[in-house]
């Protein structure tokens, strides 16, 4: 398990992965056990911008 990621954080990261991006539960797990903060911060901000762009659509 990363290190980087506490287990509450990484379960809530899985689930907005999953949500918003439309990966799977192992994609996603994959993704956080091999990535370092900055490559998560950077999806996480992305999962952000997309979230307000829909919010803005609607």
């Amino acid at each position: 398990m990363n290190r980087t990621v506490s287990a509450p954080l990484r379960k809530k990261l899985v689930d907005q992965f999953v949500e918003h991006l439309g990966w799977t539960v192992d994609e996603a797990e994959n993704f956080i056990e091999r990535s370092d903060r900055r490559e998560l911060a950077f999806v996480i901000a992305m999962i952000q911008i997309q979230i307000k762009y829909q919010c803005r659509v609607l």
